[in-house]
């Protein structure tokens, strides 16, 4: 059951950042899109750290500042 609830949880995000895509098409969703796909984002690097137990926050700030 683990597995399946990660595998539904990685396609909920990858379908919110295609939604913020498809968004950007029109000037009218291109804020709506930025906002998705940067919840999209948040949401994917925050299961990072959740599922390899990566809690120090030196690593964390050291890869923010790499990336």
């Amino acid at each position: 059951m683990d597995s399946w609830f990660n595998w539904l949880v990685d396609l909920f995000v990858v379908f919110l950042l295609i939604v913020g895509v498809r968004l950007f098409q029109g000037p009218k969703g291109a804020r709506a899109g930025n906002l998705i796909n940067a919840f999209a984002l948040l949401a994917a690097f925050l299961l990072v750290l959740y599922r390899y137990k990566i809690l120090s926050p030196g690593i964390v700030i050291a890869a923010l500042l790499i990336g």
